[in-house]
């Protein structure tokens, strides 16, 4: 990818940094990507903003608690990876600290300690993990990678119910996909990654909100479809809810 991306801006802004914070939580990373103003008709949350970075997840939860996720990667571009994640909750006056210890040993992302959160940071570590590997394999800024995902969660997501397996129970859930890159001008640069998908799969029926969370790059970049699911992958990335990872 050619570096010109530092300076792209595609598209008009989605929020000001300020307001992006706010929506997120915790996204501080994605936030500081976006430093404009908004106008009225952009800053309405859209209902996968609200899905994703808004809800409460965490008050399946309680005031303390562990919850585990298991991390895989697949395909074909790379070595497979079987990983782990712990979130921790531990009681901070009247509200709570999270801690998170995502993936291990040279995959490990680290950012900020939380307080008071109530949308689930394993997703935005899963995003921030998702554009740092990116920006190794395409080159690129990675601000630009991050701008693309939160436009596309404003504008273009795809918000439907569905449901899902967990620990052998079948649960109600919502599913938020976006392709982020579909109708980037310059999505010619990101070879078969410009059909790249994500899918967030959501549940109230499981502790901390998150059943699964999915980015995929299709072997074929023409493969139509809003969720490309043919085939072996040229790599995808999952995090699933897992209470046995270790």
């Amino acid at each position: 990818m050619n570096t010109a991306m530092h300076a792209s801006n595609p598209m008009n802004p989605l929020r000001s940094a300020t307001r992006l914070a706010g929506i997120a939580g915790i996204a501080v990373l994605f936030a500081a990507t976006i430093a404009t103003t908004a106008t009225a008709a952009e800053s309405a949350i859209s209902v996968a903003e609200q899905k994703v970075f808004l809800d409460d997840h965490l008050r399946t939860v309680g005031p303390s608690g562990v919850l585990r996720y298991r991390y895989t990667r697949t395909g074909t571009l790379e070595k497979g990876i079987d990983d782990h994640v712990a979130l921790t909750i531990r009681p901070k006056g009247a509200t709570r600290s999270v801690e998170v210890a995502y993936l291990s040993g040279e995959r490990r992302v680290t950012l900020p300690p939380l307080d008071d959160a109530k949308a689930n940071p394993v997703i935005l570590y899963f995003l921030e993990q998702d554009v740092r590997d990116m920006h190794r394999r395409l080159g690129g800024s990675e601000n630009y990678f991050r701008r693309r995902i939160r436009l596309a969660f404003a504008e273009t997501a795809d918000v439907h119910p569905t449901t899902a397996m967990v620990d052998g129970r079948e649960v109600a859930a919502t599913e938020v996909v976006i392709r982020p890159f579909v109708d980037d001008p310059m999505k010619e640069r990101l070879g078969p990654s410009q059909n790249k998908s994500y899918a967030f799969v959501l549940s109230d029926r499981v502790a901390g909100g998150i059943v699964r969370l999915r980015s995929r790059v299709e072997n074929d970049a023409a493969r139509d479809g809003p969720v490309p699911t043919g085939g072996t992958p040229l790599i995808e990335d999952e995090l699933s809810f897992d209470p046995r990872a270790k």
